[in-house]
């Protein structure tokens, strides 16, 4: 039994564990990177921490980045040997378990920023491969996509209630989000692959050919939107807690425990809406056929609502902006993860391919920590609040290199 023409993968594709999967790669990084690793460098290193906490993410973005590529050339190569990606899947799950026992006894910079590597080469081990699952299937690319992307509000409804649960800087936080992540991934990583060896036999091997150069430069604006959007995502994943703990004017500093309960509720307050707009985006695209329209809708609101985010806006208005830019992030990343499958589903090295296309979600992760970096030294009055508005910004550029998209309507 074959999944729509595509060697490998059972026809029946595994919608449970896949989703369980993907949530549980999700709750390994966004937790970490919301606010758990972030107060672990503020309570070490107090007003250096935003210095600490940039090296240590540009560190661990260059991991990935390569980590990323090197996983989707190794699942491709693992898929043509034994019909799966799941071998993968479950070292990264065993790996991602061991890091955060690193990352819990960590107690300064370099022993930081040694699980920081250690972490996103595991982590990395687990994206490539399920990635790559969703671009191996035939058929309703829309939809599966909104089940991955709907892991990134849901893993978000898991960090507001860990910092709740974990107010304060503990070991506890880090041995939670790393056993929650083993169970989740564990059920597709231990699934047996079925499928019908005969019928796959009887096919020859595909060789690899070049991506057609009309759906090269399509991808390339893909990935460039991608990018640009990754720069305001990638900085409240990584800053928001620092952000509202440290807020600019004649507003006071927030303690641990208040910048904690406000990410909690940040994250919270965006999560249902975030759901609603991956798994709702995946279903209206297949059935308007309009993905280039809804995607340059979605980038210009996360451009917006960054905007309102970086003026600092107090109570109500900073919640609610938080709330849409989860919104819009959600739609825009499930529409723009169906669009790449479906350019790719021909190409026989779509997990390498997927790997640079990677680079779009870890190279923001290197030069916002880099613009921080600078901003700082130059000691400007908001440096974190002037990066996200220079986020804004990017995420408007990111809706006119969709505009030229011929494979997309």
């Amino acid at each position: 039994m074959r999944s729509d023409g595509i060697r490998g993968e059972p026809a029946a594709f595994p919608g449970r564990a896949y989703a369980l999967a993907a949530l549980g790669f999700h709750i390994a990084f966004l937790p970490l990177f919301n606010f758990v690793l972030p107060r672990r460098v503020e309570a070490l290193f107090g007003a250096e921490a935003g210095v600490r906490l940039s090296e240590i993410l540009i560190i661990g973005a260059i991991t990935a980045s390569l980590a990323n590529i090197a996983a989707g050339w190794i699942g491709d190569r693992i898929m043509r040997v034994r019909g799966s990606r799941r071998e993968l899947l479950a070292l990264s799950a065993i790996l991602l378990s061991g890091t955060y026992v690193g990352f819990s006894f960590a107690r300064n910079a370099l022993e930081l920023t040694g699980a920081m590597i250690a972490f996103q080469i595991a982590l990395n081990l687990g994206l490539s491969p399920l990635n790559a699952m969703l671009a191996d299937q035939g058929a309703a690319r829309g939809r599966m996509a909104g089940v991955l992307n709907a892991a990134l509000p849901l893993s978000a409804l898991a960090a507001s209630a860990l910092a709740f649960i974990f107010p304060t800087d503990t070991s506890l936080v880090f041995w939670a989000i790393g056993g929650l992540s083993l169970i989740l991934i564990l059920p597709l990583a231990t699934r047996p692959t079925t499928q019908a060896a005969t019928s796959d036999a009887a096919d020859p091997p595909t060789a690899p050919g070049p991506v057609p150069k009309s759906t090269r430069a399509d991808l390339i604006l893909l990935w460039l939107a991608r990018l640009l959007v990754q720069f305001g995502a990638g900085f409240l994943l990584t800053y928001l807690f620092l952000f509202v703990s440290t807020p600019s004017g004649a507003n006071a500093p927030l303690t641990e425990i208040e910048a904690s309960r406000l990410v909690g509720w940040m994250t919270l307050s965006g999560a249902i809406l975030a759901i609603l707009g991956a798994i709702g985006s995946g279903g209206l695209s297949e059935n308007l056929g309009r993905k280039k329209t809804l995607l340059i809708v979605s980038a210009l609101l996360i451009a917006a609502s960054l905007a309102l985010i970086s003026a600092r806006a107090n109570g109500l208005v900073l919640i609610s902006a938080f709330a849409l830019f989860q919104f819009a992030l959600a739609c825009f990343l499930t529409l723009h993860t169906a669009a790449t499958g479906e350019m790719l589903l021909a190409h026989p090295d779509r997990g390498a391919l997927l790997g640079l296309m990677n680079l779009s979600n870890t190279l923001p992760l290197i030069g916002l920590p880099g613009l921080t970096l600078l901003l700082l030294n130059r000691g400007e009055a908001d440096s974190l609040g002037d990066v996200l508005a220079i986020c804004a910004f990017a995420s408007a550029a990111a809706a006119l290199c969709l505009a030229p998209i011929r494979r997309l309507r």
